[in-house]
């Protein structure tokens, strides 16, 4: 059934993360602060920024400074 009232609903969807097991933990922790549903809490969304993102463990061996970063 359509909302014909002209009012625009927010969609909204949780969905489940399925994360093979052959993953690092550095790589599901990256995964799983990117993807939280609430942009408030993802990572890179706080006063850091994408430094927080660089920092991240899965980022460790990334020399950013070598790819002009």
């Amino acid at each position: 059934m359509h909302d014909n009232s002209g009012e625009k609903q927010p969609y909204k969807t949780t969905l489940t993360l399925l994360i093979p097991d052959h993953l690092s933990t550095a790589a599901v922790s990256l995964l799983t602060e990117l993807l939280q549903f609430d942009p408030g809490y993802r990572l890179g969304s706080g006063g850091g920024g994408v430094c927080d993102i660089k920092c991240h463990p899965f980022f460790s061996s990334v020399s950013w400074k070598a790819l002009g970063c």
